[in-house]
């Protein structure tokens, strides 16, 4: 993913379940793809990645799609800020057990045919679906960014409010104390 996609904006902070299914979306993106095409999940894959019974599959399919279809990215371009959906589209085939979604085409630039040497971040999949702390997936997506060219560690600066919105509780715990213990102590103890 381009760094301007890992350290997008959340106004609104996806459900651990919708965060596992972006991970997921993205990884299915091939290094020689030009454009973006309609990817399916089967229900099956969808018992595996969320670990539940099959017949909550097809209901937990439906309700993660309709909340990535609202989800809406932030990304600043230069002195421009830009939403986007992160799909276009969710078709869910009824009696089949699959679900077809579409990357929304305006974010091509911050996810395909991104070329070695330039800003963008690799995420392993499943350290992505690993975390159990909601903030853990917003947070390593924007400080995989930093990572270039080899480099294994970083110092980075980062104000709390940034920090907040880009993990997505802007709103949340106004008071340091219940920010640290809720949620920089959780994510640092996933890290």
């Amino acid at each position: 993913i381009s760094n301007s996609y890992a350290a997008a904006k959340n106004q609104k902070l996806l459900s651990r379940d919708a965060q596992k299914l972006e991970a997921w979306l993205i990884s299915q993106i091939r290094p020689r793809d030009k454009a973006f095409m309609p990817y399916r999940i089967s229900a099956e894959q969808i018992t595996d990645l969320f670990e539940v019974t099959k017949n909550y599959s097809y209901q937990k399919l439906n309700n993660v799609s309709n909340e990535l279809l609202t989800h809406i990215i932030h990304i600043k371009e230069d002195n421009i800020y830009k939403k986007y959906g992160l799909i276009s589209s969710s078709a869910y085939h009824s009696g089949e057990g699959w679900c077809e979604m579409s990357i929304h085409p305006d974010l091509e630039p911050h996810l395909l045919n991104l070329k070695s040497g330039g800003k963008f971040a690799v995420l392993e999949l499943f350290v992505s679906w690993s975390f159990k702390c909601i903030y853990s997936y917003p947070l390593y997506k924007y400080l995989k960014s930093f990572l270039h060219n080899g480099q294994d560690y970083y110092v980075i600066e980062v104000k709390i409010d940034f920090l907040k919105q880009i993990i997505g509780c802007h709103k949340k715990y106004p008071n340091y104390s219940n920010f640290n213990a809720r949620v920089l102590n959780a994510v640092k103890n996933e890290f």
